[in-house]
């Protein structure tokens, strides 16, 4: 009813406008009202702007952090202190580093790479969208629209930056393990036959443990290059057919498995004094 009213009485005001002033302020007056409706969906290009290049800016600093421990010159320290803090100290196993970083760590990153890439250059296409628009105005929905996205964004990021760091850990446990079964090796190479029985089972249990270790940074691997090349949360705000900006995939279920096996302790076994070497 009190739409209604307003109807009529926006009617009865626009006929006095034509009678008792023209045409000329009467379609002023309307085209006021609906410049105010435009006003409250757009926003200038200025400040659309200024929000594209705090996304970049968001996701930039994001990547570089990133890199900083994880690219070609950085994963080999990155690995060693790794290495370090799981009480990993002989010079042979730390050596595992210098080859683990710069290849295998190195080059997950560089296939997680495509996803901050992608993302990256719809901003860029949004920005340069922006910029090229005649009116100078920008519809809050389409900025609504990159913000949503980049929320997205910004968990799965941190969910795939978690996972750069797991995936050291557990080669970094793998070289914990790998230094044990060293030491046990040579032990049996020191003990009598009556007791290497129960050292090589010790050697074979750390040796499935490093192997666990080993698979579990593998698929945590294959997870990151599939977020590199599949991950897509939000597309330039002119593209054709826009990718609907929602909430990212949860994979904190995904990644429970290598969660789990770091708290499995390792099988006890009876370790006899070790006899000197047999003769």
């Amino acid at each position: 009813m009190g739409e209604r009213t307003s109807t009529v009485l926006f009617a009865l005001s626009l006929a006095f406008s034509l009678v008792c002033f023209g045409p000329g302020v009467a379609i002023a007056r309307v085209s006021a009202k609906a410049d105010r409706k435009a006003d409250a969906d757009t926003m200038s290009r200025q400040s659309a702007l200024s929000g594209i290049a705090a996304h970049k800016a968001t996701l930039q600093a994001r990547r570089k952090a990133v890199d900083a421990s994880y690219d070609y010159f950085t994963a080999a320290d990155t690995l060693l202190k790794a290495f370090q803090r799981n009480g990993v100290t002989e010079p042979a196993v730390l050596d595992y580093a210098k080859v683990w970083g710069p290849n295998i760590i190195y080059l997950t990153l560089d296939n997680l790479h495509g996803f901050y890439e992608y993302h990256l250059q719809q901003l860029h296409l949004s920005e340069l969208h922006v910029k090229q628009a005649r009116s100078g105005m920008v519809r809050l929905a389409d900025m609504d629209y990159l913000a949503q996205g980049m929320q997205a964004w910004e968990r799965a990021e941190q969910q795939a930056a978690a996972g750069m760091d797991k995936m050291t850990d557990h080669f970094a446990r793998q070289a914990a393990m790998l230094q044990q079964q060293r030491e046990v090796q040579r032990q049996i190479d020191a003990a009598s036959p009556a007791a290497r029985r129960n050292l090589t089972l010790r050697h074979e249990a750390i040796g499935e443990m490093a192997k666990h270790h080993r698979q579990q940074a593998a698929d945590i691997a294959a997870r990151l290059a599939e977020v590199g090349v599949k991950t897509r949360l939000f597309s330039a705000i002119n593209a054709k057919d826009r990718i609907a900006a929602g909430p990212c995939q949860d994979r904190r279920g995904t990644d429970a498995s290598a969660t789990s096996l770091q708290s499995i302790e390792l099988p006890k076994f009876s370790s006899p004094p070790v006899a000197g070497p047999a003769r």
